[in-house]
């Protein structure tokens, strides 16, 4: 046999025992106020078991309320890391658009720095060698004598002003550059 002490409402309990029809006032108030028997009076177990459903259901709204909660924070939680996805994706973007442009420019520096090293190179060999560069000779002048043609243009642009005997060690043709 088992025993259940009442703790909920005289009210609830004598409506509970006047419906199912078990005793009388002064039985009611008996059982209020005692420890009795669940078989005694199956109205109050059944009121105290819909009791502790009623306390179950308070105990699983209070955790629905928790849950609901914590899950408007990880909702929001989500909504800002969202944020911050969008924005580094932005910038992202810039950054790849900037890393283009470095490696574009890096590949015109890298060309202009062949030309500058062509172009000191050049600077050298005419100091160096007193050489010097004839652009616009003709193709059609390396069937002819090149050397004498040389001089030619040379007597012809200097004119007079060249009393010195003009002293020609090598003549070659160089390759086009396309770059300047």
């Amino acid at each position: 046999m088992r025993i259940v002490k009442f703790t909920g409402s005289p009210l609830r309990g004598a409506a509970a025992l006047l419906y199912t029809g078990h005793g009388t006032l002064r039985r009611i108030a008996r059982h209020m106020e005692l420890e009795m028997p669940v078989r005694v009076c199956k109205a109050i177990a059944v009121w105290v078991m819909c009791y502790k459903c009623s306390r179950a259901l308070f105990v699983l709204q209070a955790v629905k309320r928790d849950l609901s909660s914590d899950l408007k924070e990880v909702q929001r939680d989500l909504d800002k890391v969202g944020e911050r996805v969008a924005t580094l994706k932005c910038k992202e973007d810039g950054y790849s658009e900037e890393i283009e442009w470095l490696q574009q420019e890096i590949l015109r520096l890298q060309k202009l720095q062949i030309d500058i090293q062509s172009h000191t190179e050049d600077l050298e060999n005419c100091l160096q060698w007193n050489n010097i560069r004839i652009k616009g000779v003709p193709t059609a002048a390396e069937g002819i004598d090149l050397g004498g043609y040389v001089e030619a243009l040379f007597g012809f642009i200097l004119g007079d002003a060249m009393n010195l005997e003009m002293k020609l060690d090598q003549l070659h043709r160089l390759e086009l550059r396309t770059s300047r």
